[in-house]
């Protein structure tokens, strides 16, 4: 028996999103510096945050924040999918266990 998890990578999108622009918030205020910009980046005029692309040159033009969202949200998402496979492969193991007895 096995565990699968069709199309993970395209639901994850919107909290990959939303992480990143939380960090890049951050990356503003510690990196650069640019406090009276998070707002602007939280609640955007004429933007709607669920649909820019973290590649989106509305990031880029402040490039040490971004380089640090994008250090962040890596980091973040590599340990995600880590905790992940190993809960997988935990209720993989116990399925298996519960059918042995």
């Amino acid at each position: 028996m096995g565990v699968s998890a069709t199309h993970l990578d395209w639901t994850m999108v919107p909290f990959v999103r939303k992480s990143f622009n939380k960090h890049f918030r951050d990356g503003l205020k510690y990196v650069e510096n640019k406090e009276e910009l998070i707002d602007k980046y939280k609640n955007p005029i004429n933007k709607n945050i669920k649909e820019i692309s973290i590649e989106d040159d509305w990031y880029k033009k402040y490039s040490k924040a971004y380089n640090y969202a994008m250090d962040m949200t890596k980091r973040e998402v590599y340990q995600s999918i880590e905790a992940m496979y190993h809960n997988l492969n935990t209720l993989q193991s116990r399925s298996g266990q519960m059918r042995a007895h």
